[in-house]
């Protein structure tokens, strides 16, 4: 299968194209700013990136790159990444079958997560009118060993070992976390399904635990003296609070191998 990847050099591209190389039947080429390494690429301000790419006829394009609305990126760089680069590839290239990451995050909570939604939105138009599979997988909190230091998990990870203060909400919204492997396995027999038409596809543990619940779990697990002040900081509106229903992904073979606790005491702390 002649596989188009986007996002390659990010944690969860990185962890996708390994596992997508270890099948000879892939052919994959990754969509890159700064090749980092990998051996088959096009950069994306080579000003033939279009022509290139339909020369490999894509079977399939996946989708891995984003940028978080997270305070630093401005709102130009967030549409970009996520909704304007994904719609342009879209409508220049010949494809088959277009899997895109999605999030489970309600729409109006930031600009990533409505930028994420209106592209999944162009996904079911574009499948209806131009016979595009598009997949979108609403994909929970993943998490995994030597991911960047900016990520949740990391962050207070890093806060408790140190034993600093953390501001926390009061900490009763839901989360549905899932392992980094899980999700590589998830989107794998996404990949092998051969789904046809639009799809949105719940992708988590499908299990939830509170942000209390979990932080005073590492405390302990870390024997960790930092005061976690639950309610110093306000919930943002339409703040997420849940866990995926994957019933849908389990009809395709999908099961879960790490629960949260059992992969932090394993592989992160």
């Amino acid at each position: 299968m002649n596989i188009i990847l986007v996002g390659s050099t990010g944690y969860l591209g990185s962890k996708l194209l390994k596992n997508l190389l270890e099948d000879n039947n892939n052919n994959v080429l990754s969509l890159v700013r700064n090749p980092n390494n990998i051996n088959n690429y096009i950069l994306i301000n080579d000003p033939k990136l279009y022509e290139k790419i339909n020369i490999f006829n894509p079977d399939m394009l996946i989708y891995t790159s984003c940028v978080y609305d997270n305070g630093i990126n401005n709102y130009m760089d967030i549409l970009k990444a996520n909704f304007i680069f994904p719609l342009e590839l879209m409508n220049k290239i010949k494809l088959k079958t277009f899997i895109y990451i999605g999030t489970s995050i309600n729409k109006y909570t930031n600009q990533y997560s409505l930028s994420k939604n209106q592209l999944a939105e162009y996904g079911k138009y574009y499948s209806i009118h131009n016979n595009i599979n598009f997949i979108n997988i609403l994909l929970e909190t993943f998490y995994g060993k030597n991911e960047p230091q900016n990520r949740f998990l990391s962050t207070i990870i890093n806060k408790l070992k140190n034993n600093e203060e953390i501001n926390l909400t009061e900490g009763n919204q839901i989360r549905d976390f899932i392992y980094i492997e899980d999700v590589i396995n998830g989107i794998n027999i996404i990949i092998k399904s051969n789904l046809k038409g639009y799809y949105d596809i719940p992708l988590g543990s499908g299990e939830g635990i509170s942000i209390k619940e979990l932080l005073e779990y590492l405390k302990t697990a870390l024997n960790s003296k930092s005061n976690l002040n639950f309610g110093a900081i306000p919930l943002r509106k339409n703040e997420h609070s849940g866990f995926a229903d994957i019933r849908k992904i389990k009809e395709l073979g999908f099961d879960i191998k790490l629960g949260i606790k059992e992969s932090i005491l394993k592989y992160m702390l």
